[in-house]
């Protein structure tokens, strides 16, 4: 677990330019994700494909609200 001044260090970054920064890279990577060509030679490895794709984003948005929530928890 994080520290309460480790928290109020992320809630800093997120008032910051370079949060706006980070957002807006957060946004392009997960766009180049769901352009990623899922067609693939069979039915299943389409669907490992898809899944793969939709966890990588996943992980990466709830990177994001992890440092978001842990911000506010700030005393």
């Amino acid at each position: 677990m994080i520290t309460d001044p480790q928290r109020i260090l992320l809630k800093r970054l997120l008032i910051s330019p370079e949060w706006k920064a980070l957002e807006q890279l957060v946004e392009v990577i997960c766009e180049e994700i769901k352009n990623r060509p899922k067609i693939s030679d069979n039915e299943w490895e389409t669907i490992k494909k898809t899944i793969g794709y939709d966890g990588e984003e996943r992980g990466i948005r709830g990177f994001i609200q992890k440092i978001i929530d842990e911000a506010s928890q700030t005393r």
